[in-house]
């Protein structure tokens, strides 16, 4: 188990000197030593795949983040719910980098779904989301009843002026 925990670090700590070679190749190791059934991780098990989920996605594989990302999809317990809404929340941006709409707008509405009412600490998140699925759909009325989100107070409050604060991702900032 810390062992695992040594490989991501070293991952990660690769990516921040520039070598994407190097840190591919411990995610790749950490990964190794992951139950390849996710319904069979316990915490610490979700806890890495969220990590090497972001260690893809820091490495510039969206394509393999998503699939790290969706695997918490299938993990079973109430104690990982937090790493499912951030899953939820990274792999809405990546499709949104990769111009994947209908995707990024699904997944930004299932964290709004479940954050909406959340107490204050989470409201800057949620703000966030907001503004990320504000981008995504564009502010047209077309788009915003085409894709069957209008009921959604986030549109609502758009449609009457409020602007969300910024939401920086991959390709910069939304506003």
């Amino acid at each position: 188990l810390e062992f695992r925990r040594v490989l991501f670090r070293s991952g990660h700590l690769a990516l921040a000197l520039g070598d994407t070679t190097t840190a591919r190749t411990w995610g790749t190791h950490a990964s190794l030593r992951l139950p390849q059934d996710p319904n069979n991780w316990n915490a610490e098990d979700a806890g890495m795949a969220y990590a090497l989920a972001d260690l893809l996605a820091s490495i510039g594989d969206a394509r393999e983040a998503l699939g790290a990302y969706a695997k918490l999809d299938s993990v079973d317990f109430d104690w990982t719910a937090s790493l499912l809404v951030r899953s939820w929340a990274e792999r809405a941006a990546i499709h949104q980098d990769l111009g994947e709409r209908e995707e990024a707008i699904v997944l930004y509405q299932q964290v709004l779904d479940v954050l909406r009412d959340a107490d204050g600490r989470h409201q800057p998140f949620v703000r966030r989301i907001e503004a990320a699925l504000a981008a995504v759909v564009g502010f047209t009325e077309s788009s915003v009843s085409r894709l069957q989100v209008a009921a959604s107070p986030v549109l609502r409050q758009l449609s009457y002026g409020y602007v969300p604060p910024c939401f920086v991702t991959k390709s910069g900032c939304l506003f």
